[in-house]
């Protein structure tokens, strides 16, 4: 569906600059739009879905002792 490649698109790219306009363009919708449908879908809103995915990394990456605090900022 959509919403799942929508969500797997923010999987593989969470720690680039995400914007809206920018998942909007990749899946050819107005950002207007996938900020609507997305909450009408899910129930949350997407950047709340962003921030949700980048904290669950940083949580795997701190879990890694070798990691220090300001790589996990970096890659997240």
């Amino acid at each position: 569906t959509m919403i799942k490649k929508i969500e797997q698109y923010i999987l593989e790219h969470y720690a680039d600059n995400l914007t809206l306009s920018k998942i909007a363009e990749e899946h050819y919708l107005n950002p207007s739009y996938l900020s609507q449908f997305f909450k009408s879908k899910t129930g949350e809103n997407i950047s709340k879905f962003i921030e949700d995915v980048r904290v669950e990394k940083a949580k795997q990456l701190l879990a890694n002792l070798s990691v220090s605090v300001t790589d996990v900022a970096f890659y997240v």
